[in-house]
């Protein structure tokens, strides 16, 4: 048992454990601890927007025989902000996770308006794209809509979760 300015065991002072998420286990291995039992937390989910700022998310699974093209996401506004009585500064995406149940690769492509923001391949078996908690949060120009495509890959289930914030 420890000694010191803390007499309390080390067991009594852990937390629950908080595991994976099943159906994402595969996918988020390399983001927890040596013995797997931390699951990565994604900003949109770590806590309530700042003052001035909208959380969005947005999740689907699509078959991507023909490819997929997301509808408007979001639309980050332009002008001034009412909260802050300041500029919008757009959007920021903080989350992305794209994976898919065959080997068959496929290029996925973020958009600001026409203007490609995030380029990335995906291949569901071994190179699925995860970055949860993305810190170099790609922005999307106030006024533009984002929105994500997926490219053509035959027998492909494509899975899709993108998350952020505007202000």
């Amino acid at each position: 048992m420890p000694t010191g300015p803390n007499p309390l065991p080390v067991a009594a002072l852990a937390g629950p454990s908080l595991g994976i998420v099943p159906a994402l286990a595969g996918q988020l291995d390399q983001m927890t601890d040596a013995g797997g039992a931390i699951a990565p937390t994604s900003k949109s989910t770590a806590g309530s927007a700042a003052f001035g700022q909208v959380l969005f998310t947005y999740a689907t699974a699509q078959s991507l025989t023909s490819g997929f093209t997301t509808p408007t996401i979001v639309t980050p506004p332009s002008g001034t902000n009412p909260l802050t009585l300041s500029t919008y500064l757009g959007g920021f995406i903080t989350d992305l996770y794209v994976g898919s149940n065959s080997a068959t690769p496929f290029a996925v492509t973020v958009y600001s308006g026409a203007t490609p923001i995030f380029y990335g391949s995906c291949k569901g078996d071994t190179g699925p794209i995860n970055l949860l908690g993305f810190e170099t949060q790609p922005m999307v120009t106030p006024g533009q809509a984002l929105t994500v495509q997926l490219a053509t890959a035959s027998a492909t289930t494509g899975y899709l979760y993108i998350a952020g914030f505007y202000q």
